[in-house]
């Protein structure tokens, strides 16, 4: 894996892949982008990778008239991106595996949607090899109905940093 780091507009890069990945008006989306937000130190096109794996999945798993809710904060030179879905969640039981290769997210008896199981693992893989962690919360929400999931992506502001990791700060 070859990486091209380098400083990374977080606010329109986070606004491009939403827009590609969700269709304009096909879902309500809360935005919570800290102002003023400094350049992210990772490789554009796995950090956008990695961005559009957790969309892609909030949005399948989350009812249609759902929010998913998009947030970006800096805390100790590291970067924070948050992806929270008002799915199903993710039950405590599946959730150690749930970024091993080819697992898939069952529901009861059967697994829930199509698919290799390979993308959770991917960006896992990716946010580490760049510095940086892949978080997972279930329930996001206390709404038994919608419990819902958070990822966030914690990687590191500068090259410093992302020297230092700020897996290890975490």
């Amino acid at each position: 894996l070859t990486l091209n780091l380098g400083p990374i507009a977080v606010r329109p890069l986070l606004e491009r892949v939403t827009a590609a990945v969700i269709p304009e008006d096909s879902r309500p989306l809360h935005w919570q982008i800290e102002p003023d937000l400094p350049p992210l130190w990772a490789d554009e096109i796995y950090f956008e990778g990695i961005v559009r794996n957790l969309l892609t999945n909030a949005d399948k798993y989350t009812q249609a008239q759902l929010p998913i809710d998009i947030a970006a904060y800096v805390d100790e030179q590291c970067l924070h991106v948050s992806i929270t879905d008002y799915g199903p969640g993710i039950p405590l039981a599946q959730q150690a595996q749930l970024f091993d290769r080819f697992h898939r997210q069952e529901h009861g008896d059967t697994v829930s949607t199509r698919g290799w199981g390979l993308g959770l693992h991917f960006a896992k893989a990716l946010t580490k090899a760049q510095g940086g962690k892949l978080t997972l919360t279930s329930p996001a929400h206390a709404n038994p109905a919608a419990p819902g999931a958070c990822f966030t992506i914690i990687l590191p502001l500068t090259e410093e940093i992302g020297r230092a990791s700020c897996r290890e700060r975490v």
